[in-house]
């Protein structure tokens, strides 16, 4: 994998010709909408404040166990491990002095350890990808344990021209049930947003993008639109309908 390969907001140092270092700095804004219909046919709607700052940043090592050439490679495996650092605040709480919910909080104030696998093979123009990435949660200062989660990404690039790529991705996540050892984030008595019986779930993406190569410079600035074909949770949970994600990435 190359630092070019990677769509997050990231900076990327490669040391030699088969290892990098990866950082992954995410800036989180979270905010939440609700709509409850009432069994009067009377609809509530519910608003939480916004919450936003600096997420779990994330550093990684990423080694190249095979490639067939140094530069524009048409084929090579990677494999990467990192940790996910409690760099976020998860202890934000709501005016009745309670932490507000567990998903809504910038970070997680755990120490993960995440372990990946990434294969390209390309036919320039065209250029496709497998990535296999692992993260297993721990257990927070507060608490609170995420569930572990696996992602697999079937990846295909069309590159335009020298700067600008499109793409279609097929994305799939599974991640287990979170646990509140705590109970410092559970009401489920209250809401169902706060019962870590309603957490758990397997999804599917159907995932177009746009990347613009930043020209004369390592940079690149991805544009993505994630339309899920399957949704299965445990419980009653919010899921996604359709999201935008943007993410800069640059190497150095």
């Amino acid at each position: 994998m190359q630092c070019s390969d990677i769509a997050k907001n990231t900076a990327c140092k490669p040391i030699n010709e088969r290892w990098q270092v990866l950082g992954i700095l995410p800036l989180v804004r979270n905010n939440m909408d609700m709509r409850r219909k009432m069994p009067n046919g009377m609809v509530m709607n519910m608003q939480m404040e916004e919450i936003s700052g600096l997420g779990d940043i994330t550093l990684m090592g990423l080694y190249t166990a095979y490639t067939d050439a140094p530069v524009r490679a048409t084929e090579r495996l990677s494999f990467g491990f990192g940790i996910k650092t409690p760099t976020g605040e998860n202890d934000i709480r709501n005016p009745m002095g309670n932490f507000v919910h567990a998903m809504m909080q910038p970070g997680t104030g755990s120490w993960d350890p995440i372990f990946m696998v990434n294969y390209m093979r390309a036919w320039y123009p065209l250029v496709t990808q497998i990535n296999l990435l692992y993260h297993y949660s721990t257990e927070s200062d507060q608490g609170y344990q995420f569930g572990n989660q696996v992602n697999l990404d079937l990846i295909a690039r069309y590159q335009l021209d020298n700067y600008t790529n499109i793409g279609l991705a097929l994305n799939a996540i599974h991640a287990s049930k979170d646990r509140d050892h705590d109970g410092l984030y559970s009401r489920p008595a209250m809401s169902m947003v706060d019962n870590t019986e309603n957490t758990g779930l397997t999804s599917l993406f159907i995932t177009p993008s746009f990347q613009y190569k930043i020209p004369n410079t390592g940079g690149n600035i991805e544009l993505k639109y994630q339309v899920p074909v399957h949704q299965d949770v445990n419980g009653y949970q919010q899921v996604t309908d359709s999201r935008w994600m943007a993410t800069v990435s640059w190497a150095f």
